[in-house]
């Protein structure tokens, strides 16, 4: 079975959390007039939305807590990502999370999350 999703080359595992939230993009002048009708000037959006991938990943090690944030440092990343179908997007990564476990005693475990965001 193909992964759901990859960024950057890299292949995380343990996913626990996944979400796709797609966007339409209106221009600044777009909102509601003072009468309340809403004038709208959409400038990105039907078969050309905006899409934000949300993944977490539980349990990983050291050194895969590194390869995942390592391979979303760059300013842009490919993101190839499952919603229906298979996407390549270029993405850009937001807020990154990683909480750190320790379990048996002393050994240490990350959860990690971070929400990619396309151009």
């Amino acid at each position: 079975m193909k992964s759901i999703i990859k960024f950057g080359g890299y292949e995380p595992h343990e996913i626990t959390e996944y979400s796709v939230e797609v966007s339409d993009v209106d221009a600044a002048g777009s909102g509601r007039s003072e009468s309340g009708v809403m004038n709208r000037d959409r400038v990105r959006g039907g078969d050309d939305p905006v899409y934000k991938v949300s993944v977490g990943c539980t349990n990983l090690t050291d050194k895969d807590m590194t390869d995942f944030l390592n391979a979303i440092k760059p300013e842009s990343v490919e993101v190839v990502f499952f919603f229906g179908e298979y996407f390549t997007k270029e993405m850009y990564a937001g807020n990154k999370k990683a909480e750190i476990k320790i379990v048996d005693g002393n050994e240490t475990r990350w959860n990690v999350s971070v929400s990619l965001t396309g151009y």
